[in-house]
């Protein structure tokens, strides 16, 4: 599944906007990743907060048309390995 996101401008406001497009619509399958990681359901509220923080940090290396849910879901795992 990937997002068709509109062309990047550089504008904070346009970055956000992208983004939350992107990413909201994977934010219930995201926690019920981090619920099996996790086994807990404020742990995993967290980490998914950690996450969408540590991914709009780096959206800028996201390359628009891959994979964005694998994209989210690795950084999901990743914070809560580290």
């Amino acid at each position: 599944m990937s997002a068709e996101l509109p062309p990047t401008t550089g504008n904070g406001a346009d970055r956000r906007g992208r983004f939350e497009a992107l990413a909201l619509p994977l934010s219930t399958t995201m926690f019920g990743f981090a619920v099996k990681l996790t086994r807990d359901r404020d742990r995993a509220a967290d980490l998914v907060q950690d996450a969408f923080l540590r991914a709009y940090r780096t959206f800028d290396s996201f390359r628009p048309g891959t994979n964005a849910k694998a994209w989210l879901f690795q950084i999901v795992y990743s914070v809560f390995v580290n």
